[in-house]
């Protein structure tokens, strides 16, 4: 029976990928589509939910406390704190249109959501996977999340448990360096000095524990450190083009966290032959996981798009007032589209760090190929699982 139970699990995840790469191929009727996909979810979603059940079942979001790790580097328990400093915030982006996974989310959901809103890998929608790694160093107070509001149909019933002042809403989207200042001009109402960690919306992450436990160490760093700006870095797999690449330079001085590096060069989404070479030379991907007090990412801003924090200057009186929808609406008309990557990061490099990642698998959404290659990882974690499993079985049958 045990043995049938393996092919059955095994099965079902070989299932599922198949099903992502008939999706991205374009072959099938569509209604079929979207009832297979549905199966294959809920196949993924157990696997899934069992890794990061316990978590979610334990956590307090209104009770003032941070992760800490003891007894090894993923071993994460939870400490009260009654020092203000030691509470930082996360903000979610997931003000996207997700145009590139259009076609797959479409299949999956019936409708034209961006990905963030939908249940690409799994039983739960990307952003709820999100909020709940953010509320491993966030109460829930101090978790903001960033959407447009053309899509208010989609996240209203997924942040119908959030406080109002929690969900910045922007007009449009204007790309990624207009919603991280907007959400940095939150928090500077109250808290300008205060850590925040930025997550975007649309990853998966194998073990949220031990991927947040890079989280808070950077924020431990930080706390060291005011002026360092620090992102999280994944070995590369391959010649990625649509990345942004870190090459790291000497360790940080100062701090015990021997990984921990300075920037040499941030490169946006190379050419082919320059991946080829960043991957041979053991550069890292940009995550675009970043942690850092408020006030050093908005100056970093102001550095190097100073035209943006400019006009965002002259909405900060109207923040948390009732005027503050009418000035938002104004400034975003004529805003122009700025990626943070591109214009803010590859720009003052020198004030950055990278924390490589371990032990943990991570994947940006971005397009069909990555979702593909998630569920190929998935598929092949269940089967060693299985293979364990039985192995294990076999031998206690013939004892």
């Amino acid at each position: 029976m045990l043995q049938i139970a393996i092919v059955a699990v095994t099965g079902a995840f070989a299932f599922g990928f198949i099903l992502c790469a008939m999706l991205v191929s374009g072959t099938g009727a569509p209604g079929v589509k979207r009832a297979l996909v549905a199966e294959g979810r809920e196949s993924i979603g157990r696997e899934h939910s069992e890794a990061t059940e316990s978590t979610s079942r334990n956590l307090d979001p209104v009770a003032p406390s941070t992760l800490v790790t003891t007894g090894g580097p993923h071993a994460l328990v939870r400490r009260r704190l009654s020092s203000y400093r030691a509470r930082p915030w996360a903000v979610i982006l997931a003000g996207g249109e997700g145009f590139r996974l259009r076609p797959l989310t479409r299949s999956i959901s019936g409708d034209d959501r961006p990905k963030q809103f939908c249940a690409v890998v799994g039983t739960g929608t990307l952003l709820s996977d999100t909020r709940r790694r953010a509320a491993l160093v966030a109460q829930t107070n101090r978790a903001l999340v960033v959407v447009t509001k053309r899509h208010e149909c989609f996240y209203r019933p997924l942040l119908a448990d959030m406080q109002e002042s929690t969900v910045v809403v922007q007009p449009e989207n204007r790309g990624t360096a207009p919603a991280v200042l907007y959400a940095l001009l939150r928090i500077a109402k109250s808290a300008p000095e205060d850590l925040v960690a930025f997550l975007p919306s649309d990853h998966f992450v194998s073990d949220d524990e031990a991927f947040m436990a890079h989280v808070e160490r950077a924020f431990g760093v930080c706390r060291q450190q005011p002026g360092l700006v620090i992102l999280l870095g994944i070995k590369a797999t391959n010649a990625e083009l649509g990345y942004g690449w870190i090459e790291p330079g000497e360790p940080v001085a100062g701090v015990d966290l021997p990984d921990l590096r300075r920037v040499r060069r941030f490169w946006e989404k190379p050419l082919p032959a320059l991946a080829v070479e960043f991957q041979a030379q053991a550069w890292l991907w940009n995550s675009f996981v970043m942690v850092g007090r408020a006030s050093t990412i908005r100056d970093l801003i102001k550095q190097a798009v100073p035209s943006v924090h400019e006009a965002f200057t002259t909405v900060r009186p109207t923040l948390g007032t009732v005027r503050e929808t009418e000035a938002i609406e104004r400034l975003y008309c004529g805003l122009p589209s700025v990626d943070f990557s591109r214009r803010v990061l590859s720009a003052v490099s020198a004030d950055l760090a990278v924390l490589p990642v371990r032990d943990v698998y991570w994947n940006d959404l971005g397009d069909p190929d990555r979702v593909i290659a998630t569920w190929r990882h998935l598929l092949k974690d269940a089967t060693t699982t299985n293979e364990r499993k039985g192995a294990n079985y076999h031998e206690t049958t013939v004892e």
